[in-house]
C-alpha cells in the first residue's frame, strides 16, 4: 500500500470544507428543533478535574543555574559581649561537564571543552550551549566563631516559575533574606506568600517584588513576617522564571544557633528527602500544606531498607499550615524520608549539629535525576546520600576546584546508599541509568563542634523552558 501526503494547500482546503459542513449541519439541527417548537440548547461538556502533567524541558534547551552569591552576615555588630575573632572563610566552585560552552557573571566565558571550572562564582546566572552538559555551582560561608558560627552553602539553583522554600523561623533572634535572580531578558515580578504554624502569614505590602533582567535582588524579610516558630515561603511568577534561595540565621540570646541557605523543595503528593542524619540532636521534618485539611504519612529508609517510625502514619495537617515533626527516638544513622499525602505538599528536614552553640542544615525535597551535580568549593568534608525506588548503581565523579577529576566511584543503592567523598573534593557529578534522588551533606570544624550544610543535586535536564501544564481528562 502506498501512502500519499497531500500538499499543504490541499490539506487546508479540506479542513476548511469540513469546518463549513459541521457549522451548516449544526445550524440545520437548531432550525429543526425550533420548527418543532422545541428549545435549542447548547450543552457544555461536563466539568472535569484538572490533571497535572509532570514538569518537562524542551529538548536541546540551554542548561541554566541562578546563583544568589555569598552568604552575608546579618547580625550587624553582634550581641555577644566577648571580644572574639569570627575567622570567616569564603569559597566557591562551578563545574560544567559535557561538550559546549559556559558563560556567566565575573566575566566567565569558556569555549568548547569537556570540563569547565571556576572558583569565582558571583551572583547572577550561568548558562550553557552544547550537548550532554551537567552544570552545578555554589558559594560557601564558614565562620568558626561568633554570632554567625557555622557552615552555609548557597547553591546555584534551577530557574523556575514556582518555588517552595521550606525552613527557618521568624521573630527575635532570627534573620531571613531572600535572594532572587532573574535570568531572563525582561524584568520579572515574583509574588511571595508566607505560611506559618496556624496558616498564612500577612506580609502587608511585601507580597511581590520586581527583579530586573539579569539581576539578583536581596530582599530582607525581618520585620515583615510576623513572629512564627516555623515558616515556609511560596514564590511564583506568571511570566518568565527566577531562581531563589532563603538565607537564614539564628541566635539564642548571645549564642549562635545556626546559619543556612535554604534551596527550593520539590512539591507534590510524594516528597523524597535524602541525607537525613540522626545523631545526638534529633532532626525535624517540616511539612507545609497549601490546600485543604488533609493527612500525610512518613516512611524512613536506611541502608537496610524501611525503618518503622511510630506515630507517623496519617498525620493530620490543617489547611495552609506548617507542621514540624521531631525524628527523636530514631536510631542514629543516615536516612531518606518519603512523605506521602493525598494532595500537594512541600517538605524539608532540618539536620542539627550540637546543642548550644549549634548549627543547622535544611535539606530540600529533591527531584529524581539520571545526571545531576553539586558544587561548593574546597576545604569541606562531604558525603553523598542517594535514594532510589529501584536497585541502582550510580557513579559519583569527584572533582577538585580546578576541574581535575579525583576519582569515579560506583555506589550500590538498594533503596538507599552513601559515599564518603575524597579529600579536596569541591564538586560532584552523579550519573545513573535508573533515576536517583541525592543530597550532599557537608561539614567542617568550628569552635566547639561542627558546622553543617546540605545541597540537593541539581538535575542536568533542568532549564528555564519548563512549565507545569494542567489538562482535563
Amino acid at each position: 500500500m502506498r501512502i500519499f501526503t497531500a500538499p499543504a494547500s490541499a490539506s487546508r482546503a479540506v479542513r476548511a470544507g469540513e469546518r463549513r459542513r459541521r457549522f451548516i449541519s449544526g445550524l440545520a439541527v437548531i432550525a429543526a428543533l425550533a420548527a418543532a417548537g422545541g428549545a435549542a440548547v447548547l450543552v457544555r461538556p461536563a466539568s472535569r478535574e484538572p490533571v497535572e502533567i509532570p514538569v518537562v524541558a524542551a529538548a536541546g534547551a540551554p542548561v541554566q543555574v541562578a546563583c544568589g552569591g555569598q552568604f552575608s552576615n546579618q547580625f550587624e555588630g553582634g550581641v555577644s559581649a566577648q571580644d572574639i575573632t569570627e575567622d570567616i572563610v569564603h569559597t566557591s566552585a562551578l563545574l560544567a561537564t559535557g561538550t559546549g560552552s559556559v558563560s556567566g557573571p565575573n566575566g566567565l566565558t569558556s569555549g568548547e571543552g569537556s570540563v569547565v571550572a571556576t572558583t569565582n562564582v558571583g551572583a547572577g546566572y550561568y548558562h550553557t550551549e552544547g550537548t550532554g552538559i551537567t552544570l552545578a555551582g555554589g558559594a560557601t560561608f564558614l565562620a568558626k566563631n561568633g554570632d554567625a558560627r557555622g557552615l552555609a552553602v548557597s547553591p546555584c539553583v534551577t530557574p523556575e516559575r514556582d518555588a517552595w522554600l521550606v525552613g527557618s523561623a521568624s521573630g527575635v533572634g532570627h534573620t531571613n533574606v531572600l535572594y532572587i535572580t532573574n535570568p531572563g531578558e525582561r524584568a520579572v515580578t515574583v509574588s511571595i506568600e508566607a505560611f506559618g504554624a496556624a496558616g498564612p502569614l500577612d506580609l502587608g505590602s511585601a507580597t511581590s517584588v520586581s527583579v530586573e533582567s539579569g539581576a539578583t535582588m536581596r530582599f530582607g524579610l525581618d520585620g515583615l513576617i510576623p513572629d512564627d516558630p516555623r515558616i515556609a515561603l511560596h514564590l511564583t511568577t506568571k511570566a518568565g522564571a527566577f531562581g531563589a534561595v532563603l538565607q537564614s540565621g539564628e541566635l539564642n540570646g548571645a549564642t549562635a544557633a545556626g546559619v543556612d541557605v535554604i534551596q527550593p523543595s520539590q512539591p507534590g503528593d510524594t516528597s523524597v528527602i535524602p541525607g537525613i542524619t540522626v545523631s545526638d540532636a534529633a532532626p525535624v521534618l517540616r511539612v507545609v500544606n497549601p490546600g485543604r485539611d488533609t493527612t500525610f504519612s512518613l516512611t524512613l529508609y536506611g541502608p537496610d531498607g524501611k525503618v518503622e517510625v511510630p506515630g507517623t502514619a496519617d498525620v493530620p495537617i490543617s489547611a495552609s499550615a506548617v507542621l514540624d515533626l521531631s525524628l527523636g527516638g530514631v536510631p542514629k544513622g543516615s536516612y531518606t524520608a518519603v512523605v506521602t499525602g493525598s494532595g500537594q505538599l512541600a517538605a524539608g528536614v532540618q539536620n542539627v549539629a550540637g546543642s548550644s552553640p549549634r548549627d543547622v542544615a535544611w535539606i530540600p525535597a529533591t527531584a529524581p535525576t539520571t545526571r545531576g551535580g553539586a558544587a561548593w568549593g574546597e576545604g569541606l568534608t562531604g558525603v553523598v546520600q542517594l535514594y532510589s525506588t529501584e536497585t541502582a548503581a550510580p557513579t559519583v565523579e569527584s572533582y577538585r576546584a580546578d576541574g581535575t577529576l579525583i576519582r569515579t566511584d560506583t555506589v550500590a543503592v538498594r533503596t538507599a546508599g552513601s559515599l564518603s567523598l575524597p579529600e579536596d573534593t569541591a564538586s560532584v557529578i552523579v550519573r545513573s541509568e535508573i533515576p536517583v534522588y541525592g543530597t550532599v551533606n557537608l561539614s567542617a570544624g568550628v569552635e566547639g563542634g561542627t558546622g553543617i550544610a546540605a545541597i540537593g543535586l541539581t538535575s542536568a535536564l533542568d532549564s528555564t523552558d519548563r512549565a507545569r501544564i494542567s489538562v482535563a481528562n
